[in-house]
């Protein structure tokens, strides 16, 4: 049976609410999103947890038993968390989740550098959405986030960490850049302006937005809706950008490596009113470690200038 801790949670959490839409508001999920993930744990268990009724979502017997259990593995994770935390200063025991950003990689690694010589040397670097980053930092599966989002999902962010009790500190607000094949049409033009994006195809992140916090994209939305490509993984977005001219993406900047390697470049685009948010996120209330503390200064001390062409 695989079934995570966090997947734990969420079915104890619709049985303490017997509702899958309060749960999933409690968790800033989709409903949609959540009722999958109740179904996959049913699957994996093999029988059904919840059955609805007029009080809402009823627990079966079976669903009494995983929940009692559930509760009681939760608990124990907890405990032995607290247990088998390496004291402060023996060793380095830290993790972190941030969004897809070389920026923010290049200080983490020359941090992790700087404490490479200690015998114990405990680090998880989790690159994923900015949802997963925040879900991470509020189970204790990072001590730190760093995430980055769209200024029309900033509202969405902002609530979901006040309600879980998550600090933040702001990283930046920037101007999204274009990036593109150096073969592109646009890449041609003197000046880039929004409506020439009309024909082109975006590359998003497709676990960047949810039903609940979707991408807006302003006065050409519509424009764009039904010309885009979602991928998931740094690799393909720089490889499809490479190997189709008529595509491109909205970003803070790339690596000047990376720029070479692909044939792409930078452009900015005068009446483009979308921003970057960028902000790190942590327990509230929650000492950081000295090794968190490095790498939350810095990653605010970072320079986003980026060269852009034309």
């Amino acid at each position: 049976m695989d079934i995570t801790l966090n997947a734990l949670r969420y079915v104890v959490e619709v049985a303490r609410t017997r509702s899958i839409s309060k749960a999933a508001r409690n968790f800033y999920f989709s409903q949609p999103h959540l009722s999958n993930i109740i179904r996959s744990v049913e699957r994996e268990v093999g029988m059904p947890l919840f059955c609805r009724s007029s009080r809402g979502m009823e627990l079966t017997e079976t669903g009494k038993k995983f929940v009692t259990q559930a509760q009681r593995i939760l608990k124990e994770a907890e405990a032995l968390d607290k247990e088998f935390s390496a004291p402060s200063g023996q060793c380095v025991h830290f993790g972190i989740s941030m969004t897809r950003s070389y920026q923010v990689l290049r200080v983490i690694t020359e941090v992790l550098n700087e404490h490479d010589t200690q015998d114990r040397f405990e680090v998880s670097i989790r690159e994923t959405n900015p949802f997963q980053v925040l879900e991470d930092v509020r189970a204790g599966a990072s001590q730190l986030g760093v995430l980055h989002f769209y200024d029309t999902q900033e509202q969405y962010f902002l609530h979901y960490m006040a309600a879980f009790g998550l600090a933040y500190s702001s990283n930046y607000r920037r101007k999204f850049l274009l990036a593109m094949s150096a073969d592109s049409p646009l890449a041609r033009a003197p000046a880039l302006e929004s409506r020439m994006l009309r024909d082109k195809i975006l590359l998003t992140y497709g676990d960047y937005e949810s039903t609940i916090a979707p991408y807006r994209f302003g006065g050409f939305e519509d424009g764009i809706s039904s010309r885009r490509i979602s991928v998931y993984e740094r690799s393909t977005l720089t490889d499809v950008l490479s190997r189709c001219p008529n595509t491109y993406t909205l970003v803070t900047g790339f690596h000047p490596h990376t720029l070479q390697q692909y044939g792409l470049i930078l452009r900015s685009c005068a009446d483009l009113t979308l921003y970057n948010v960028g902000c790190v996120v942590y327990p509230e209330n929650t000492e950081l470690s000295p090794l968190a503390r490095t790498i939350r200064q810095r990653v605010q001390a970072i320079d986003w200038t980026e060269r852009v062409s034309g």
